[in-house]
């Protein structure tokens, strides 16, 4: 279901997407962010989820709307390592996680 971040645009579509959106918000924080953190480290749900959190309180964001955020905002999905056709996790996910 959740890709690792290096396949993420290896969607049908993915990577003529997100390479021109990402290419020129190059200095948006969250594309700055994905290149300079290694999230390798988490297993893919729990770095989605991390992301998503993350997402929530930089954006100051509801449950809701950051899980919405995420599945309409291309630079909130390329954040989270999501791919275009890749589900977005139900909002009362992230705060299931022990």
């Amino acid at each position: 279901m959740f890709k690792s971040q290096s396949s993420f645009q290896s969607s049908l579509f993915g990577s003529f997407a997100y390479q021109g959106i990402l290419a020129r918000h190059r200095d948006h924080f969250l594309v700055r962010l994905l290149s300079a953190v290694d999230f390798s480290f988490v297993i893919p749900l729990p770095v989605v989820i991390m992301k998503i959190l993350l997402l929530q309180t930089r954006y100051d964001l509801s449950e809701r709307d950051v899980v919405e955020q995420v599945d309409t905002n291309i630079l909130f999905r390329a954040f989270a390592g999501l791919s275009l056709d890749d589900e977005i996790p139900h909002w009362t996910l992230a705060w299931q996680v022990p």
